[in-house]
């Protein structure tokens, strides 16, 4: 069963992106990094992705922080 995830933060700071899924992880959340950020130019952004199942939760637990 191919699982479906969904895209619910991104920034241009890695360490932002770690913040938001180090949280996550504490509240049992699976979550994927897509770093898409040119590594020279740091031009692109950073994803954060979980499962579509948690995508709701896991907004409402990154927009209270």
């Amino acid at each position: 069963m191919e699982m479906e995830w969904v895209k619910i933060f991104e920034a241009s700071e890695e360490l932002q992106v770690e913040l938001a899924r180090q949280l996550l992880e504490r509240i049992e959340i699976n979550s994927v990094i897509f770093n898409k950020q040119d590594r020279v130019y740091k031009f692109g952004g950073i994803e954060l992705y979980v499962h579509r199942d948690n995508a709701i939760l896991a907004k409402q637990a990154l927009k209270d922080i």
